[in-house]
């Protein structure tokens, strides 16, 4: 519980600073003077809508904090989560003044504690009841990890635009949308393998009560500033939805399966289109050069679909029994070889970053493995060779034991 209330804290700071561009201008007063006196005096549907998102926001805050603080007594744990959503939020407020795109506002500061109080008031309430967090399937933290990877691909900038002119030009969009062969095929394997990620990480019963849940991802990208659904989107999730409940999920040789469809799509969305040219361009060895001259929100999302896709890659073929050095060293080698061919398509980057990160998703997906796993394919020959040990004493016996004697004798 410690580490959801840091992640939750940090979700706040960036949604509170979105989308981070700040300004260095003069301030009449004190920060702590202009929160104080910055309460709106006049209210419209704009800021009666920021209500239940300011509060929403501070509820997860609420009840991870008193939930995370078990061992502490219980005036302390009703009443320092409120003391620090008081820091937490009221600097939020005063560093906003700074913000080129935010505001200042006591009422967004009030609704930040009536959050967190209610947050307080779920999480007595969970313990009271006496719900607790459904525990990880052995070996499936790397599972869980790559499955949020994925998640915040699909979802990042994570801000929430509830306007309606939005939602009308978004389904106008949705509805004229097309369908790429290619991408569609790199669309279904992805949920996939986030389908087998989450198994991974829950167990089978779980997950397959969990997995539908994953299809609201395509609906919520609506509500996500700067996110585009498309029909195309839809169709391919409840058919890859389909495909995996009725038919792959009860494969054997899935890992190995998904491992091999993944390492070819990855292959082939790095050479498409396909068209060479004649001369060879220049080739970045500084990693994340290109992500840096990019803009942060498409970099960052850019940046969190690879670590899924080389990180869900490597870890399904550790799944399925390949040693976890081979796994590791052809991906880096396969990357390698791709990027030098993106020297003669102008419309790649050849660049050193790809190979980097997958020789460090596989640095630490072998920390992540405990040490007391083995490959299945290792599990296998070991049984073989030691099934049948040998045995001085048993060895004797059978020598100096007369052999028997045929009828005939």
């Amino acid at each position: 519980m410690p580490r959801i209330l840091l992640l939750v804290t940090a979700l706040i700071i960036y949604g509170s600073l979105y989308p981070w561009q700040f300004h260095a201008a003069p301030i009449p007063a004190s920060p702590l003077w202009i929160l104080l006196h910055s309460w709106p005096t006049q209210f419209n549907r704009f800021i009666f809508k920021d209500i239940p998102v300011n509060i929403a926001m501070y509820v997860p805050f609420g009840t991870s904090a008193y939930l995370a603080w078990r061992r502490w007594p219980l005036w302390l744990r009703l009443t320092l989560p409120l003391v620090c959503a008081v820091a937490l939020s009221g600097t939020m407020e005063m560093i906003q003044i700074y913000d080129a795109q935010r505001v200042c506002s006591l009422l967004d500061f009030t609704s930040n504690l009536m959050g967190c109080a209610l947050g307080v008031a779920v999480g007595t309430a969970i313990e009271r009841i006496g719900v607790t967090l459904p525990s990880l399937a052995p070996n499936g933290s790397a599972g869980l990890y790559l499955l949020l990877c994925w998640l915040a691909a699909r979802t990042f900038p994570f801000m929430p635009d509830l306007s309606r002119t939005h939602l009308a030009a978004k389904w106008a969009v949705f509805r004229a949308g097309h369908l790429l062969p290619l991408e569609a095929a790199a669309s279904m394997l992805a949920w996939l393998v986030a389908w087998r990620m989450l198994t991974l990480a829950l167990g089978e019963d779980r997950a397959r009560l969990a997995g539908p849940w994953l299809l609201l991802v395509v609906p919520a990208r609506f509500f996500i500033a700067g996110l585009q659904p498309t029909w195309a989107d839809a169709v391919i999730a409840v058919c890859a939805w389909f495909l995996w409940s009725g038919w792959l999920a009860r494969r054997r040789r899935v890992d190995l399966m998904l491992a091999a469809a993944l390492v070819a799509m990855i292959t082939l969305h790095g050479l498409a289109p396909f068209e060479f040219a004649n001369r060879a361009q220049a080739f970045s060895w500084v990693p994340f050069r290109a992500l840096l001259y990019t803009g942060w929100q498409t970099g960052f999302a850019v940046l969190l679909h690879k670590i899924f896709l080389y990180g869900s890659a490597l870890w399904l073929c550790f799944a399925a029994g390949l040693p976890a050095l081979f796994a590791v060293v052809s991906m880096v080698l396969l990357l390698a070889m791709t990027e030098a061919v993106q020297v003669y398509l102008p419309q790649h980057v050849a660049e050193s970053t790809d190979p980097l990160l997958a020789l460090a998703l596989g640095w630490l997906l072998m920390v992540l493995r405990p040490r007391g796993v083995r490959p299945k394919l290792r599990q296998r020959r070991r049984r073989r060779v030691t099934s049948t040990p040998y045995d001085p004493a048993s060895r004797a016996t059978a020598l100096d034991t007369d052999p028997p004697r045929t009828s005939g004798s």
